[in-house]
């Protein structure tokens, strides 16, 4: 400890994957801080004066990795599908109608290598006609099926990108993982 004695002489880090089961451990003493409570959780805790919520930043980023050399989705080879896609999405739609709100538009690019094929620095502004003009070029008006993977928490996510995509005809197909089989895995 880097601060005289340390106040705690052990801590013990235990691994509860379900967030309801950690709000309720929290809440009868059997644990003392949850650092992953769900907004849902967190709001009801914020209710007992015998607990403080804390917001803090997180590192967490979400983006949709396509893949244009897929088998299953040809149309992606195309680079107007995928820059259709990209003028579809609104990013503060997301936060708000995904996020409840929390979170904002990252200035920051995925981590990517920058001499890879994958690393592009261009930015979308939200044009959804531009979208429908370049899926028309492309030959896809009618649109396509995509299929997605997601862990489950970020369903609320996936459901404002599958409204914001049916605007140009692309139809997501989605499969979620548990989160609470996903963390338990790991």
């Amino acid at each position: 400890y880097y601060d005289g004695e340390a106040l705690t002489k052990h801590i013990k880090y235990m691994k509860i994957a379900e967030a309801s089961s950690r709000a309720m451990a929290l809440q009868s003493g059997d644990i003392d801080v949850d650092l992953y409570l769900d907004k849902s959780e967190a709001s009801l805790i914020s209710e007992d004066s015998a607990f403080d919520v804390l917001e803090i930043p997180a590192t967490n980023s979400f983006f949709l990795q396509l893949n244009p050399g897929s088998p299953r989705c040809p149309q992606l080879a195309d680079q107007r599908v995928r820059q259709a896609i990209s003028y579809c999405v609104n990013q503060e739609d997301i936060i708000l109608g995904g996020q409840e709100g929390y979170g904002y538009v990252s200035e920051l690019y995925p981590v990517v290598a920058l001499d890879t094929s994958a690393y592009s620095p261009c930015r979308f502004d939200t044009d959804v006609e531009k979208a429908k003009e370049l899926m028309a070029e492309a030959g896809y008006s009618d649109g396509f099926e995509l299929d997605v993977s997601y862990l489950s928490k970020y369903t609320p996510v996936v459901e404002v990108l599958q409204a914001q995509l049916a605007q140009i005809n692309v139809k997501l197909t989605t499969y979620s993982t548990d989160t609470t089989v996903r963390t338990t895995e790991q």
